[in-house]
């Protein structure tokens, strides 16, 4: 009813930051194959942003709002603002993105890390490059290398409901993988080429 979207489909509770921003990538990546997302449905998602943001745009909370920087929240809400539509000069964007790019590689919470290398990775510049390197050889340097396990990912130090501290190993290599494929899977939003691939608002 808020816009947003939960655990359960149709939930009676309020959506939240989480699972909306899957539901919000997901809708992009239909509306790119060419199938028929609703107006509605992306207006519904942006309603429910601007319920759990913050301070211009640049901050967002888990289901409501929050005044203080939580980086997951944070680094999804902005994602799915460059998806349903944000410029790239929007003071909102802006200010998160230095928001992100103060916190940095975060190795306890790589599930922040996959929003955030997306996040810096379309908006570009010195705060990409940054993160980027040190994400990228961290990364690279922390995937096994022999036995059983060797080419996956364990990050048993995760902070916890962060996904690979319950998710195990799977999951770990999972958001990883997905981290190192982001120069791959998503052409920069703010390129020119990428304007016909605006959501229908």
């Amino acid at each position: 009813a808020d816009g947003g979207w939960r655990y359960s489909p149709r939930a009676r509770t309020e959506g939240d930051t989480s699972v909306t921003g899957w539901h919000v990538m997901a809708l992009k990546s239909a509306y790119m194959g060419h199938l028929t997302v609703p107006p509605n449905t992306v207006r519904g998602a942006i309603a429910f942003l601007d319920r759990v943001q913050s301070d211009g745009g640049s901050i967002y909370g888990y289901t409501d709002r929050s005044t203080s920087l939580v980086p997951g929240c944070t680094a999804i809400g902005l994602l799915c603002r460059m998806y349903t539509g944000w410029d790239k000069t929007h003071p909102g964007l802006v200010k998160g993105v230095e928001n992100i790019a103060k916190v940095g590689v975060n190795k306890k919470d790589i599930y922040y890390d996959y929003y955030a290398a997306q996040v810096l990775r379309h908006h570009g510049g010195p705060e990409w490059n940054r993160f980027n390197v040190e994400l990228r050889d961290w990364l690279v340097a922390s995937q096994e290398t022999s036995g059983g396990a060797e080419g996956s990912w364990h990050f048993a130090d995760s902070s916890s409901h962060r996904g690979p501290l319950e998710g195990g190993r799977l999951c770990s290599t999972a958001m990883a993988t997905m981290i190192l494929e982001v120069y791959y899977r998503h052409m920069p939003i703010y390129a020119a080429t990428a304007s016909e691939d605006d959501f229908p608002l």
